[in-house]
């Protein structure tokens, strides 16, 4: 696995020093996401929340590789980090390839939106 850049992680800090609350655990646990998956890859784009809105977030994207009956397969996703990161669970979306779609089902709504237990009881680990 290829170290990550210094640049980048230089520009991870920088980003995560005008808004994110805790600028130690998010940055700690970026780098550790981009470091074991490289293909992952970083940016900030405006996310526009529900109530309308709107925020300038760290937004992770790439593929994650998932092993379903013995064959691997990676899966687009994009990640939007919150401000209040950890205390609140990151926005995850399944991003399909124009190739691909969306199926909802159990943990994904039509929209790639991910709900899963574990993130819909994130808070109820910082309190």
């Amino acid at each position: 696995m290829p170290p990550i850049q210094q640049h980048i992680l230089n520009w991870l800090y920088s980003v995560l020093t005008s808004e994110y609350h805790d600028v130690n655990r998010t940055y700690g646990d970026v780098a550790q996401a981009l470091s074991q998956y490289p293909s992952l890859s970083p940016r900030t784009d405006v996310h526009t929340f529900d109530n309308g809105t709107s925020a300038l977030l760290l937004h992770i994207t790439g593929t994650l590789p998932v092993i379903f009956r013995g064959t691997t397969y990676r899966f687009p996703l994009s990640i939007r980090v919150p401000y209040a990161y950890p205390r609140e669970a990151p926005l995850i979306y399944v991003t399909p390839t124009e190739h691909m779609v969306v199926r909802p089902g159990q943990h994904v709504d039509p929209q790639g939106q991910v709900y899963h237990p574990y993130l819909a009881g994130w808070s109820t680990f910082w309190d």
